[in-house]
């Protein structure tokens, strides 16, 4: 596939993509999927290579799958101000090097390493592309001057828009909303076989929530509530599981320690990160997911994808992604009991799930498709460009 829109252009628009690391999340996941589909559709579009601070991984592999340029670099982050200098000046021979036209870097402190050094990068465009709600963040000096030296803006939720906006307070800046595109790909392990490796059996209720283990999620109450679920359970013999797929972070040691306390752990598999999303969302009954922040989570977009019902923490971003038909699968923040409570009526009710799964495959085909989510992007970079020129 082709576009029109860049016939004018001599050659291929050169794009830094910067993300915080090769491991897997939310925003290197989109951002690799993006670059995908530019290069599998819009052959005369982009160059893009992938720049990152930390951990050749996941992501870094997923590039080297496709033929995507990738490169770790240097990362001014000393609390000694000389060498966070040097750094920086060595960042910017790096940028210099790959003469980039346009740089979008993903997530906070990307976008604020960005924001400081763009202008003596060569670039002619950079974008601060707001990846989560920012709620947990302090904004000090430097940040700010980030902000002030950026004039576009992205972000995939109106929550995380409204965060850019009253944090620094940029109500004269234009914020484009791109709601985050998702395409599972297909899976590597069928249902039988990723049960197997589980040691569970088939009619055992599986319940799933994917997000890495930080402190800006909430699987504290998501393990309270599951003690409920469980207690609940206790004449039958055959209890659900819960599954908790996820780079193990900060939180992990004190999340396992926590089901140790409430008598739960044999009910709960901490997975770690995993690659066959797709597989594993074929072999369970019902997605969750508990966070207090979030700007649009793939992980509750996943679950929509494949087909799942998911009962999520009742905020805007949650609220966005599942929209007003399902608004009767969400819950109060802190609440484990009325977690809980959802959880069961969904588990008991096999009728339910179904019709709330349809109904978010549904949504996600209408609003976060793939490539109506690279469609937009690819436009509002050409519009940038050709702005620019």
């Amino acid at each position: 596939m082709t576009i029109k829109k860049t016939e004018f252009l001599k050659k291929k628009i050169k794009i830094i993509i910067v993300i915080p690391s090769f491991e897997l999340g939310g925003a290197e996941r989109q951002a690799f999927q993006f670059a995908k589909y530019v290069k599998e559709n819009y052959d005369n579009f982009g160059d893009i290579e992938f720049f990152g601070f930390f951990n050749p991984g996941i992501t870094s592999r997923l590039c080297e799958s496709v033929g995507i340029k990738w490169r770790l670099v240097p990362y001014p982050n000393s609390r000694f101000l000389f060498i966070r200098l040097i750094s920086m000046v060595r960042l910017i021979g790096v940028f210099r090097k790959s003469k980039p036209d346009i740089i979008l870097s993903h997530t906070f402190h990307p976008n604020t390493i960005c924001g400081l050094i763009w202008k003596w990068t060569g670039a002619k465009i950079c974008i601060w592309n707001q990846q989560d709600a920012g709620d947990n963040y302090d904004i000090p000096f430097l940040e700010r001057l980030a902000v002030k030296n950026i004039d576009h803006f992205i972000s995939n939720s109106h929550q995380g828009a409204r965060f850019i906006q009253n944090k620094f307070d940029i109500h004269n800046k234009s914020i484009k909303i791109i709601p985050n595109g998702i395409s599972l790909p297909s899976p590597k392990k069928s249902k039988d076989e990723w049960r197997s490796s589980l040691k569970i059996n088939q009619e055992t209720l599986l319940v799933c929530m994917i997000a890495n283990l930080t402190v800006q999620k909430d699987h504290k109450t998501l393990l309270k509530s599951w003690k409920i679920v469980i207690d609940s359970f206790s004449e039958d013999p055959n209890k659900p599981v819960l599954l908790l797929a996820g780079k193990q972070y900060a939180t992990y040691k004190d999340l396992v320690y926590l089901a140790d306390e409430l008598n739960i752990r044999n009910y709960v598999q901490f997975l770690g990160q995993v690659e066959d999303i797709s597989g594993l969302l074929n072999s369970v009954d019902l997605g969750v997911h508990s966070s207090n922040a979030e700007g649009c989570s793939n992980g509750v977009l996943e679950c929509m994808a494949a087909g799942l019902a998911v009962i999520a923490t009742d905020i805007p971003a949650n609220r966005e992604a599942l929209g007003k038909s399902s608004e009767y699968c969400l819950f109060p923040q802190d609440n484990p009991k009325m977690f809980a409570e959802k959880i069961l009526e969904f588990l008991k009710d096999e009728k339910i799930r179904k019709k709330y799964g349809l109904e978010n495959k549904k949504r996600i085909n209408q609003k976060f498709s793939l490539e109506n989510s690279a469609k937009m992007m690819v436009d509002y970079l050409l519009s940038l460009y050709e702005n620019y020129n």
